[in-house]
């Protein structure tokens, strides 16, 4: 087996003024310790950033890049072996967190036997000054093949997580899989290297790895005004911009965009003045995932208000601005009267000194005066109240927002309806697609009961949107409770869902009967014990709450992971990720399965072979028990 040592990497490469790749074969082996530099010069927020790993329970880590603080920490100790990166026992695989959507999955390290990840150094040419360097080039999936590609896309704290993109992938938003070029760094280089990225030393590899970008000071001014445009010492939402005003943190649309008359893209160097500068003459325009803009005459229907701390991307072109985040505009008015912001860590919320009259209308706002709201739908916004399940508050079925509770709720009862929960949209089209209503300025929960009557599910989303239907279509799936935040805008004391997720009410069930995401095994011998956490999710014990074998398919069932379960001689089965089936003969110590319904919102994920079953969540097992011989095989009872 040949070894590639990073010290010699280009010993034998001649010097020249230009980079002139060299036609050699590098060797698959690289025995002493690296890091990974990061470049994409288009992309300023990951350029010249290394890749940290982030603990993230059972021995696994994360891979990020970038983060205010940045994500995880770097690492110098990473190795490879047969193309295979690795840090001690563990090793970077491709597995887990499908999103359907975008076509990707996650990449990370773990000691799991899960698809390899398969990588091969190559020369490259440093994209900053021209010189030699050696990268990772990826090389496929285990179980895939070769091609593909690695990725990043926007996570927290202004962190970019790394995904896979397989072959041929139509799927993307270029967005959410933004390409990377791994550059190796040795582990002697590590002190000289901060960790946003290069420092102005030079490297002892010569040729081979990236010298400093250079940073020249800019003045951050619209080219339509001098007065506001002034760059700040502060990291700030901005006020006003020309002659706009800062209306605070919008969603995007239900459907297409929020802003559509208009957009232009400057991801290296995108300012709040530029996108003004580009929208001047229309009534509104928004920056978003950094570096997009937008502009509009008018907010398109589903667009509302978010917490304001959604918006956190911080603008690439100025240091001090923020420029909207994934699906959330910096939003911007022409002409409206001045809104004042505030932000900490804890919590944010928008005031003003005018009421606002001439902002779209939005369910979550609390700066209009002809909503009858007592709290903004700010991060800092009263928490629900637990779901009662006395009668003694019920209203008659009517379009009338009147009602007799006096506090903020998940109404239990509407006429001849009952709360179900707080569900996620389809994972095609709409949760409930038989009809539909909207009504921003003063929808109720009485209000879509009665214009559902006679259909056995209504739903209100986005605080305006009524949808009525017989069934729930797939994917749509039960979410935490505290998601469905917005108030309803035509009474003060009802929650009316949230983007992306309805306020779910079912024809003649009783409180707490819903139908809960799992999938009934009982005619195949298991039964459905609850939902357990894995390590990640739990306070301590080992890294797997079960221990025994895993089985995994991209094509994934219940039934599936029962039979294999249960082929192998085990008394417990678990789905997971979507793809994974998990098999023991014991539940580890604390890691015992939760039978609340809430808790349920954890074990979410459509399994792959059938989108109509749940396989688990992100570290959260679908846990099943073999039932026993002589005894009645039933599910858990859930509260």
């Amino acid at each position: 087996m040949q070894h590639l040592f990073i010290s010699a990497l280009l010993a034998g490469a001649a010097v020249t003024t230009a980079c002139v790749l060299p036609t050699d074969t590098l060797s698959n082996n690289i025995t002493d310790g690296f890091g990974i530099l990061i470049q994409n010069p288009e992309f300023p927020a990951i350029h010249d950033h290394y890749m940290m790993l982030d603990p993230a329970g059972g021995g696994d880590m994360h891979w990020f890049v970038a983060g205010s603080p940045p994500v995880g920490n770097s690492a110098f100790n990473l190795v490879l072996i047969e193309g295979v990166l690795e840090q001690g026992v563990i090793h970077a695989v491709i597995d887990g967190e499908y999103d359907p959507v975008a076509n990707t999955t996650k990449i990370f390290m773990t000691e799991r036997t899960d698809y390899l990840a398969y990588f091969s150094p190559v020369y490259a040419c440093d994209p900053d000054n021209d010189e030699l360097q050696v990268v990772l080039a990826f090389q496929g999936r285990e179980d895939f093949g070769d091609g593909g590609l690695i990725c990043v896309r926007p996570s927290y704290d202004n962190s970019y997580e790394f995904r896979y993109s397989p072959p041929g992938n139509t799927a993307i938003d270029p967005g959410q899989c933004i390409p990377v070029t791994m550059v190796v760094v040795p582990a002697g280089e590590a002190s000289t290297y901060p960790t946003s990225g290069p420092s102005s030393s030079t490297s002892s590899l010569a040729q081979s790895t990236p010298s400093t970008t250079s940073t020249t000071s800019t003045t951050f001014a619209s080219s339509s005004t001098s007065s506001s445009a002034t760059a700040s010492a502060t990291l700030q939402h901005k006020p006003v911009v020309g002659p706009y005003s800062f209306l605070g943190c919008y969603t995007e649309a239900t459907t297409g965009r929020a802003l559509s008359a208009k957009s232009s893209y400057d991801y290296p160097g995108m300012t709040v003045e530029e996108c003004e500068a580009d929208c001047i003459g229309y009534t509104y325009f928004g920056v978003e995932y950094g570096g997009e803009c937008y502009c509009g005459n008018t907010i398109n229907a589903g667009s509302v208000l978010a917490a304001l701390t959604d918006c956190k991307f911080i603008c690439p072109g100025n240091p001090y601005e923020y420029c909207g985040a994934g699906l959330r505009l910096e939003m911007y008015e022409l002409g409206s009267a001045i809104v004042s912001v505030t932000s900490s860590s804890s919590s944010s919320s928008l005031s003003s000194s005018s009421s606002l009259s001439s902002s779209p209308l939005s369910s979550s706002s609390s700066l209009s005066s002809s909503l009858p709201l007592s709290s903004s739908l700010s991060s800092s916004s009263t928490s629900p109240s637990i779901i009662s399940t006395s009668t003694s508050s019920t209203t008659s079925s009517s379009a009338s927002s009147s009602t007799t509770a006096s506090t903020l709720q998940h109404k239990p009862i509407v006429g001849p309806y009952s709360f179900l929960g707080c569900y996620t949209e389809a994972t095609t089209g709409r949760a409930l697609s038989a009809k539909s209503s909207y009504d921003y300025p003063g929808m109720t929960v009485e209000e879509c009961e009665a214009n559902c009557i006679g259909y056995t599910y209504f739903g209100i989303e986005y605080g305006g949107e009524c949808y009525c239907g017989n069934i729930i279509n797939a994917g749509s799936v039960l979410a935490a409770l505290t998601d469905c935040s917005f108030i309803c805008p035509g009474n003060p004391y009802e929650y009316c869902g949230a983007g992306s997720r309805l306020e779910m009410y079912e024809l003649g069930s009783a409180i707490g009967s819903s139908p809960l995401p799992y999938t009934d095994m009982t005619a195949n011998g298991f039964s459905f014990v609850g939902c357990a956490p894995e390590a990640s999710n739990a306070d301590d014990g080992p890294a797997r709450t079960l221990t025994g074998t895993l089985y995994a398919d991209d094509a994934m069932t219940d039934g599936e992971c029962m039979a294999f379960c249960s082929s192998q001689g085990y008394a417990f089965a678990g789905t997971e990720y979507a793809r994974e089936c998990w098999c023991g003969n014991s539940v580890a110590p604390g890691r015992e399965p939760q039978t609340t319904i809430a808790s349920l919102a954890n074990c979410n994920y459509p399994c792959g072979g059938n989108t109509a079953q749940y396989c688990g969540g992100s570290s959260w097992l679908s846990l099943y028990q073999a039932c026993t011989a002589g005894s009645a095989c039933v599910n858990a009872q859930f509260t």
